[in-house]
């Protein structure tokens, strides 16, 4: 990881502005992404979308590193997910919360652990790498939602 986003990052977490992955524990304080608009978390460029096919096929989506779909048992696409991302040493990267079925970023190259959850869904987690060109796409397929306690 670039020595700019490690600094970054371990400002946040000292800031208590992210949370490091909570080991099976869904991050309460995510933040909340709007669909359809780029938002910067972190220093890192990001997205929520995939609603709809003018959504899916948004020319501005292309652009992105990683690409992270979220599915339900049926294989139907699945939102309201919240996923906590860490660069592959640990270091939080961000914890958001997305409406819509596909999580974009920005990330700088290299390898990274995302952890999503979906209500009672979870934790599923999943090692992604970002490379320099092209888009990494990586689909979350998460199991039937445990029964409530």
């Amino acid at each position: 990881m670039p020595r700019d986003l490690r600094l970054v990052a371990w400002l946040a977490l000292a800031a208590g502005l992210v949370t490091p992955s909570l080991g099976g524990a869904q991050p309460d304080d995510a933040m909340r992404l709007p669909s359809d608009n780029v938002t910067t978390v972190n220093g890192v460029k990001t997205a929520c979308t995939g609603v709809g096919k003018a959504a899916r096929e948004d020319p501005r989506w292309k652009g992105f590193a990683v690409r992270i779909e979220s599915a339900a048992p049926s294989g139907d696409y699945l939102g309201g997910v919240t996923l906590d991302v860490a660069s592959d040493k640990g270091v939080p990267v961000m914890a958001v919360t997305c409406a819509s079925p596909w999580l974009l970023m920005d990330l700088p190259p290299g390898a990274y652990t995302v952890t999503a959850w979906s209500g009672r869904r979870g934790p599923k987690t999943v090692k992604v790498h970002a490379t320099a060109k092209g888009q990494a796409r990586y689909v979350i397929a998460f199991p039937k939602a445990a029964p409530a306690s």
